[in-house]
């Protein structure tokens, strides 16, 4: 988890938003550790705030998009 944590910090805010898009997907997640880390490097903080928003709405979206994409008859089949 760690390593992951500093690869993300080294993209800066295109880090920051995947860290919010996985956070807001199925993917477990902490953006927060990445947003701090990137804030205490020197981002802009209204930057960063505005990349993670976009990520975690933008995941959010995916996973009710894929929701929407579900068909009962597959839900009863496989469950």
């Amino acid at each position: 988890m760690d390593a992951l944590v500093e690869v993300l910090l080294e993209y800066g805010y295109a880090g920051m938003f995947l860290a919010a898009f996985l956070s807001g997907s199925v993917v477990p997640f902490s953006s927060e550790v990445v947003m701090i880390g990137l804030i205490q490097l020197g981002l802009s903080p209204l930057m960063t705030v505005l990349a993670g928003t976009l990520g975690n709405s933008l995941g959010s979206m995916t996973c009710y998009w894929v929701g929407l994409l579900g068909n009962m008859r597959w839900v009863e089949r496989l469950f």
